[in-house]
Protein backbone atom coordinates (compact mmCIF):
# COMPACT_ATOMS: atom_id res chain seq x y z
CA UNK A 1 0.00 0.00 0.00
CA UNK A 2 1.35 3.61 -0.91
CA UNK A 3 0.33 6.69 -0.60
CA UNK A 4 1.65 9.86 -2.22
CA UNK A 5 2.28 13.44 -0.54
CA UNK A 6 -0.13 16.25 -2.52
CA UNK A 7 1.87 18.37 -4.65
CA UNK A 8 5.00 16.16 -4.26
CA UNK A 9 5.88 13.26 -6.90
CA UNK A 10 7.45 10.96 -3.75
CA UNK A 11 5.43 7.92 -2.88
CA UNK A 12 5.37 6.99 0.74
CA UNK A 13 5.12 3.25 1.17
CA UNK A 14 3.52 1.65 4.19
CA UNK A 15 3.47 -2.20 5.23
CA UNK A 16 0.68 -3.26 7.22
CA UNK A 17 1.05 -6.40 9.57
CA UNK A 18 -1.50 -8.17 11.10
CA UNK A 19 -1.94 -10.91 13.46
CA UNK A 20 -5.22 -11.53 12.61
CA UNK A 21 -4.58 -12.08 8.69
CA UNK A 22 -1.35 -13.88 9.18
CA UNK A 23 -0.97 -15.68 12.69
CA UNK A 24 1.90 -17.41 13.93
CA UNK A 25 2.70 -21.24 14.32
CA UNK A 26 5.88 -22.99 15.17
CA UNK A 27 6.62 -26.55 16.45
CA UNK A 28 9.55 -28.20 17.82
CA UNK A 29 10.57 -31.32 19.91
CA UNK A 30 12.83 -30.96 23.10
CA UNK A 31 13.70 -34.60 24.05
CA UNK A 32 10.46 -36.38 24.16
CA UNK A 33 8.05 -33.10 24.23
CA UNK A 34 6.68 -31.90 21.49
CA UNK A 35 5.71 -27.98 22.11
CA UNK A 36 3.56 -26.05 19.58
CA UNK A 37 3.56 -22.25 19.69
CA UNK A 38 0.96 -19.78 18.54
CA UNK A 39 0.33 -16.40 18.57
CA UNK A 40 -2.84 -14.73 17.18
CA UNK A 41 -4.61 -18.00 16.05
CA UNK A 42 -8.01 -18.21 16.81
CA UNK A 43 -8.89 -21.09 19.15
CA UNK A 44 -12.19 -22.86 18.23
CA UNK A 45 -14.44 -24.30 20.64
CA UNK A 46 -18.03 -26.18 20.44
CA UNK A 47 -19.87 -23.18 22.31
CA UNK A 48 -19.40 -19.79 20.48
CA UNK A 49 -16.86 -17.45 22.54
CA UNK A 50 -16.79 -13.87 21.54
CA UNK A 51 -12.84 -13.68 23.18
CA UNK A 52 -11.29 -16.70 22.00
CA UNK A 53 -8.02 -15.35 20.51
CA UNK A 54 -4.95 -14.85 22.92
CA UNK A 55 -1.85 -13.53 22.54
CA UNK A 56 0.27 -16.47 22.46
CA UNK A 57 -0.99 -19.85 23.25
CA UNK A 58 1.45 -22.95 24.14
CA UNK A 59 0.66 -26.71 23.73
CA UNK A 60 3.05 -29.00 26.07
CA UNK A 61 2.84 -32.86 25.44
CA UNK A 62 4.30 -35.31 28.23
CA UNK A 63 2.80 -34.05 30.67
CA UNK A 64 0.21 -32.54 28.81
CA UNK A 65 0.04 -28.65 29.77
CA UNK A 66 -1.39 -25.76 27.89
CA UNK A 67 -0.60 -21.99 28.97
CA UNK A 68 -2.51 -19.10 27.52
CA UNK A 69 -0.05 -15.91 27.66
CA UNK A 70 -2.06 -12.69 27.51
CA UNK A 71 0.11 -9.33 27.34
CA UNK A 72 -1.13 -5.80 27.37
CA UNK A 73 1.09 -2.46 27.30
CA UNK A 74 -1.28 -0.26 29.75
CA UNK A 75 -0.64 3.30 31.10
CA UNK A 76 0.65 2.81 34.43
CA UNK A 77 -3.16 4.41 36.22
CA UNK A 78 -4.75 1.82 34.43
CA UNK A 79 -2.07 -1.37 35.52
CA UNK A 80 -4.37 -2.98 37.57
CA UNK A 81 -7.67 -2.43 35.41
CA UNK A 82 -5.99 -4.13 32.08
CA UNK A 83 -4.91 -6.77 34.42
CA UNK A 84 -8.37 -7.98 35.86
CA UNK A 85 -9.51 -7.14 32.10
CA UNK A 86 -7.53 -9.63 30.45
CA UNK A 87 -8.54 -12.03 33.58
CA UNK A 88 -12.03 -11.80 33.24
CA UNK A 89 -11.87 -12.19 29.67
CA UNK A 90 -10.16 -15.76 29.28
CA UNK A 91 -11.06 -17.15 32.61
CA UNK A 92 -14.26 -15.91 33.97
CA UNK A 93 -16.71 -14.86 31.24
CA UNK A 94 -15.54 -15.01 27.33
CA UNK A 95 -19.01 -14.67 26.00
CA UNK A 96 -19.85 -11.69 26.84
CA UNK A 97 -17.82 -8.47 25.13
CA UNK A 98 -15.83 -6.60 27.64
CA UNK A 99 -13.93 -3.23 27.70
CA UNK A 100 -12.29 -1.30 30.03
CA UNK A 101 -15.46 0.67 31.90
CA UNK A 102 -17.65 -2.83 32.15
CA UNK A 103 -15.00 -4.69 34.23
CA UNK A 104 -17.22 -4.52 37.60
CA UNK A 105 -20.17 -7.22 38.09
CA UNK A 106 -19.33 -9.60 35.85
CA UNK A 107 -20.73 -13.36 35.98
CA UNK A 108 -19.13 -16.38 35.25
CA UNK A 109 -20.15 -17.61 32.38
CA UNK A 110 -18.05 -19.96 29.83
CA UNK A 111 -14.66 -19.12 29.21
CA UNK A 112 -11.64 -19.91 27.32
CA UNK A 113 -9.47 -21.39 30.29
CA UNK A 114 -12.23 -23.84 31.06
CA UNK A 115 -13.54 -24.75 27.68
CA UNK A 116 -9.74 -26.08 26.95
CA UNK A 117 -9.32 -28.04 30.16
CA UNK A 118 -12.84 -29.94 28.94
CA UNK A 119 -11.08 -30.48 25.31
CA UNK A 120 -8.18 -31.43 25.65
CA UNK A 121 -8.53 -32.73 29.52
CA UNK A 122 -5.04 -31.23 31.18
CA UNK A 123 -4.08 -28.44 33.27
CA UNK A 124 -4.81 -25.13 31.66
CA UNK A 125 -2.75 -22.05 32.67
CA UNK A 126 -2.98 -18.13 32.01
CA UNK A 127 -0.78 -15.79 32.35
CA UNK A 128 -1.42 -11.70 32.09
CA UNK A 129 1.42 -9.92 32.15
CA UNK A 130 1.27 -6.18 31.82
CA UNK A 131 3.64 -3.74 30.87
CA UNK A 132 3.92 -0.21 31.40
CA UNK A 133 4.20 2.33 28.48
CA UNK A 134 7.76 3.13 29.41
CA UNK A 135 8.45 -0.18 30.48
CA UNK A 136 7.69 -0.36 34.11
CA UNK A 137 6.37 -4.22 35.52
CA UNK A 138 5.18 -3.93 38.64
CA UNK A 139 5.56 -6.55 41.37
CA UNK A 140 1.44 -7.52 41.87
CA UNK A 141 0.09 -10.58 42.51
CA UNK A 142 -1.19 -11.86 39.16
CA UNK A 143 2.76 -10.83 37.83
CA UNK A 144 4.40 -13.15 40.94
CA UNK A 145 1.75 -15.99 38.97
CA UNK A 146 3.27 -15.55 35.60
CA UNK A 147 6.47 -15.43 36.77
CA UNK A 148 6.21 -18.96 38.54
CA UNK A 149 4.70 -20.14 35.20
CA UNK A 150 7.76 -19.05 33.50
CA UNK A 151 10.00 -21.21 35.46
Amino acid sequence: MYTEKPGSTQRVYKKTFSLEKHPCSCQFEVGRRNITIEAGNKILTEKRLYHNRPDITVKMTNPTQIFIFEIAISHIQNYREQEKLKHIRYAVNSVTKLTNSKITNIPRDLNLVSELEQIYRCPVHLGVFVVGCFGEVIKTETHTHFTKLML
